[in-house]
């Protein structure tokens, strides 16, 4: 049967033969033949795992029954990491009610479908308001794995676009830009940075770019709102002006949630958080070499030409700005331990340390911190 199978029939048709001449009670060798199209069942490891008899092969679950187990794993995956994400961000207390109250909705709804009852048609759009830097990608992300693990999207797929992304050299470049994205984010989501730049003032009958990418936007919006997800980042007034330019698209956002400038303790918390991630060790003590800077940043305060409240901290990038601090204090830790003694642990051929060595490399000091900061700040203000 092997033979047949890679093509060799006249050699199968020889050796089938030879068996039957040798026992032509021997069922199978009859039937293979008379019949040209009996060839080997092929299987694979994890079929025959999946099997209540290992030499059964009616035991094993049909294809859609692996297909539909693989999916509902994989849904419990995503939902878990959904979960798990969103659990870990610093505050964000209001950000985390609302993801949790649209989270039961849907679950309840699907429970309802299962049951047969009706079920509203809801949209899931959602405007993420704030300054940069506040968790409203990282929100986003985890919401979509949410979703997807609750079956509503296909898959956990952020698409991240903006004004400048789908701009063209001419109108209708805007407006077929906007319609691949669209169209490549279905299933998934799309996160529109600073979405409140969409539609631009200056143009004396209206944006007609803007227009082109909204016109587009809403289509997607309202016709594919059980596979699709939009989400609009941007400034609370600002967003709300450029919202007031067409009123449909404000009606598609059944959500809104508000983000918030980090505040300084904050910023001390998630300075210790992201050391935390590479098992560096910035202690509290430590740490507080950054807080009258922290606390400068958050007490910085001008206004946008929209009316938006903007934060010296928001213009530094509130989390980015804390990562860039942290990065660049590793960077100074990495020129003070660069002496005889990395030297010698280079040429050592040892393989455990002791907990004090441990503790020079993990380490971040007074003195890296406030080197982080210093030259974080620098290399902001040379952008």
């Amino acid at each position: 049967m092997c033979l047949r199978h890679v093509g060799r029939e006249e050699e199968a048709v020889e050796l089938l033969r030879r068996v039957y001449s040798r026992d032509a009670k021997f069922t199978p060798a009859r039937e293979a033949l008379d019949n040209p199209n009996f060839r080997l069942i092929l299987t694979d490891p994890e079929t025959i795992e999946a099997r209540t008899d290992p030499w059964d092969p009616d035991s094993a679950p049909t294809r859609a029954q692996t297909e539909a187990a693989r999916h509902a794993e994989m849904a419990a995956k995503y939902l878990a990491e959904g979960d798990a994400e969103l659990n870990a961000m610093l505050g964000m207390e209001q950000a985390k009610k609302e993801i949790k109250l649209i989270k039961s909705t849907t679950k309840v709804n699907l429970a309802r479908a299962k049951m047969g009852l009706p079920v509203p048609v809801t949209s899931r759009h959602t405007l993420l308001l704030g300054p940069p830097g506040t968790g409203k990608t990282s929100v986003a992300r985890a919401f979509t794995k949410q979703l997807c693990g609750l079956t509503v999207l296909r898959k956990p797929l952020v698409v991240e676009t903006s004004r400048t992304k789908l701009l063209g050299r001419y109108m209708a470049d805007a407006e077929k830009n906007t319609e691949e994205m669209l169209e490549g984010a279905l299933g998934g989501a799309v996160f529109f940075d600073e979405m409140h730049t969409l539609h631009e003032k200056g143009y004396s009958q209206g944006d007609p770019y803007g227009n082109a990418i909204i016109n587009t936007l809403l289509l997607y919006m309202e016709n594919h709102r059980d596979e699709l997800v939009v989400f609009g980042a941007g400034y609370a007034k600002a967003m709300e002006k450029m919202l007031e330019v067409n009123q449909g698209l404000r009606r598609r956002f059944s959500t809104v949630i508000e983000f918030f400038s980090y505040t300084p303790q904050e910023l001390i918390a998630l300075t210790q958080l992201m050391g935390r991630e590479n098992e560096d060790v910035i202690t509290e003590e430590e740490s507080q070499v950054l807080l009258p800077s922290y606390t400068k940043f958050y007490m910085e305060q001008s206004y946008s030409e929209d009316g938006d409240l903007i934060r010296g901290i928001d213009l530094l990038g509130n989390a980015g700005f804390v990562r860039n601090v942290v990065e660049k204090a590793r960077d100074h830790r990495s020129f003070r331990l660069d002496d005889e003694d990395l030297d010698a642990v280079l040429a050592s051929d040892l393989t455990e340390f002791s907990e004090d060595q441990l503790r020079r490399f993990k380490e971040l000091t007074r003195e890296d911190l406030a080197e982080g900061l210093r030259a974080a700040v620098a290399e902001k203000k040379t952008k």
